[in-house]
């Protein structure tokens, strides 16, 4: 509401508010790569539970029950790290935007 974005979905909003100046282009990019990264894992995870379950387990799992539990790899817990390193610099962001600073958004991106 605070941008008078139109877009619909996410990429559509994410790319207005690069073209607003709100994200830069290399955020925005790195935004969206994060989005389609999450989507994806959360296919995988209903793809593997067979319903909307969207949990992720730590390789120590209880024996026996890692062919139940969708158990995160090397390769999702690298995923996972550069998830976390785009959205927590973009939670800092909008806290402080929210808080009164108007280019709070701007140095996360």
């Amino acid at each position: 509401l605070y941008y008078g974005l139109k877009g619909t979905n996410t990429l559509e909003r994410i790319e207005e508010l690069r073209r607003k100046g709100v994200l830069s282009r290399e955020g925005a990019g790195r935004l969206k790569e994060v989005f389609l990264s999450i989507l994806k894992l959360r296919a995988e995870t209903h793809l593997f539970y067979r319903t909307e379950r969207e949990i992720l387990y730590h390789p120590r799992a209880e024996e026996g029950e890692g062919e139940r539990l969708l158990v995160i790899s090397p390769e999702i817990g690298q995923l996972l790290l550069e998830i976390y390193r785009t959205l927590i610099p973009l939670h800092e962001g909008a806290r402080a935007f929210l808080a009164g600073d108007p280019k709070g958004l701007a140095r996360s991106s």
